[in-house]
């Protein structure tokens, strides 16, 4: 089976972005159904797998746990990511503060 490459920065953002999408229905009691999230994401991910978008999913949960902030429930924490990622989770984070305070327990 061959590797695929690294997750681009786009790919990223695109996964952090989907994430807080659900973390915010999620803090908002809005009803989400998080298969639908990913069949929506992988269609523009170029051939990403159900599962490597559910590990990013499990990678931003360890960010945001390292950070003291709530995750999204059924996204156990795995601390297995890369910088960039925990980069662009800080960064997005950076950009909506009103978000940050809301994670803080």
């Amino acid at each position: 089976m061959e590797k695929r490459p690294d997750w681009t920065t786009a790919e990223v953002e695109a996964v952090v972005a989907d994430y807080f999408a659900m973390i915010e229905d999620h803090l908002s009691g809005r009803p989400f159904v998080k298969a639908e999230h990913t069949r929506l994401l992988q269609a523009s991910l170029d051939g990403r797998t159900r599962r490597s978008v559910e590990e990013k999913r499990h990678n931003i949960g360890a960010v945001l746990a390292e950070q003291d902030l709530a995750w999204l429930p059924g996204y156990v924490p795995k601390h297995n990511y890369q910088q960039s990622l925990a980069d662009c989770v800080i960064r997005y984070l950076a950009e909506q503060p009103e978000l940050r305070a809301r994670l803080k327990p």
